[in-house]
């Protein structure tokens, strides 16, 4: 997501771009967190600010909580980004970025919390 379009308000023609961009398809980020459509689903992912070692349930549950009040936000100052996803599922991500790539810890899928193979891991 590092040369996606960033925004952080919820209005203006950046805004309406990111819109444009949304429906066609293409990703955008909004605040920390990267919002795409795909098959029917919005996807989020979030980036954690926990090394992988160190995430936990109630961290991770935590984060993706916190991106899905800032979506809810969002549905709510923008009448069409609501009408963009109103019927769509959701999926929170939550991710480890290290610069060059990165890790999908876990999932929010509804309201249903899965730990993607490998994770939560134990400190060393």
């Amino acid at each position: 997501m590092s040369r996606a379009l960033r925004i952080e308000e919820p209005s203006g023609p950046r805004f309406d771009l990111a819109l444009d961009l949304l429906e066609a398809g293409q990703s955008f980020v909004f605040i920390d967190s990267g919002l795409r459509v795909e098959e029917g689903v919005l996807q989020v992912v979030v980036p954690t600010q926990w090394e992988p070692h160190s995430i936990t349930h109630a961290r991770a549950l935590e984060e993706l909580r916190r991106a899905e009040r800032n979506i809810a936000s969002l549905a709510a100052a923008s009448p069409r980004f609501d009408a963009i996803v109103a019927n769509l599922r959701r999926v929170f991500i939550l991710v480890y970025d290290y610069g060059t790539g990165g890790l999908w810890l876990c999932r929010l899928l509804e309201d249903t919390f899965e730990w993607y193979e490998g994770y939560p891991r134990p400190a060393a």
